[in-house]
């Protein structure tokens, strides 16, 4: 995954981000995956989800599409 691929928020992950986000919605990658220094979360990528804001999230958030 790198800046500019386009993204799909996946169904069904039960993250805060769930309420903000609309199920299926469309993204795009703005920060390259990177570790989280604070947080044992995993690769954390940078997503701009238009009018619904810009969003961390985890590689099993979100669907690859391009």
């Amino acid at each position: 995954m790198k800046v500019g691929d386009l993204v799909r928020k996946v169904v069904g992950d039960g993250y805060i981000a769930s309420a903000v986000v609309p199920l299926k919605c469309f993204g795009i990658v703005v920060v390259e995956p990177r570790r989280a220094t604070k947080q044992r979360l995993g690769r954390l990528a940078k997503v701009d989800f238009g009018d619904y804001g810009v969003f961390w999230m985890l590689p099993h958030e979100i669907e690859l599409l391009s």
